[in-house]
């Protein structure tokens, strides 16, 4: 396939092959930017740690495709973050459970690396202050907020995030699939548009539960992707509009 030949390939796992594209890199070295403050130490642990969780929550959406009978021929590392390209049966349960399965990984990692936080025998070993210790310990802290802030994201309703993958999933057996699809795009673009004003910084919305908060200052990587999402909510709606018949009911 041609998105195969795109970027850098990183090779075949699990039968999937890897592709990492310029555009990560590009990404990967603007989010590490924003860890300045932590020097370069930090820095790299940063982009390590988007690299990691973005990648593991790709094979999540993969094995959660096997699992349920699909096929996962590739993940495409790219600028707004990752693309499974899945193909599980085309109902709605395999669908929602291949798409639940990426954010499920972010959960599981968020969850793993703080109760490791909470350790006894890890509080000991950073206590020594070497520089192993040190790592570990910003790695771990890294991985806790940046797997809260894919989680957030990815559940947000908002196509093509997987929360608005998720949302078109369950509308599509109780509305029919093309007006899930016209639903979801309506969503999505009213929710993309939100995104741009938060990542623009005019406004702040504080997400319940999990003590995070976005926008507030200019962000932009959070305006791409507000604007990439409305892009796609719109084609999407349009695409939908267009259909003059659909048998998926």
């Amino acid at each position: 396939m041609d998105l195969i030949n795109q970027g850098l390939p990183l090779g075949r796992y699990f039968g999937t092959y890897v592709v990492l594209s310029f555009g990560h890199i590009i990404m990967l070295l603007y989010l590490a930017s924003g860890a300045r403050d932590a020097g370069v130490l930090g820095m790299g642990i940063v982009g390590l740690v988007f690299f990691l969780s973005i990648l593991l929550h790709e094979f999540g959406h993969v094995f959660a495709c096997k699992a349920v009978g699909g096929r996962a021929d590739a993940i495409i590392l790219g600028p707004m973050g990752g693309l499974a390209a899945v193909q599980p049966p085309d109902r709605p349960l395999p669908n929602f459970i291949t798409t639940a399965g990426g954010p499920a990984v972010n959960g599981i990692l968020l969850a793993a690396c703080w109760a490791l936080l909470q350790s006894h025998p890890l509080a000991m070993f950073i206590a020594g202050r070497s520089m192993p210790a040190t790592a570990l310990f910003i790695f771990l802290v890294f991985m806790v907020e940046i797997n809260k802030l894919l989680l957030v994201l990815n559940l947000l309703p908002i196509f093509p995030m997987d929360g608005g993958r998720l949302m078109q999933h369950i509308l599509w057996p109780l509305a029919g699939y093309r007006n899930s699809m016209v639903i979801t795009g309506m969503v999505g673009t009213v929710g993309g548009g939100i995104l741009v004003v938060l990542g623009l910084g005019l406004r702040s919305v504080k997400i319940p539960y999990v003590d995070f908060t976005l926008g507030g200052s200019s962000d932009y990587f959070l305006l791409f992707i507000g604007i990439t999402c409305a892009m796609a909510s719109w084609g999407l709606y349009q695409r939908a509009m267009a259909m003059e018949r659909w048998k998926k009911n």
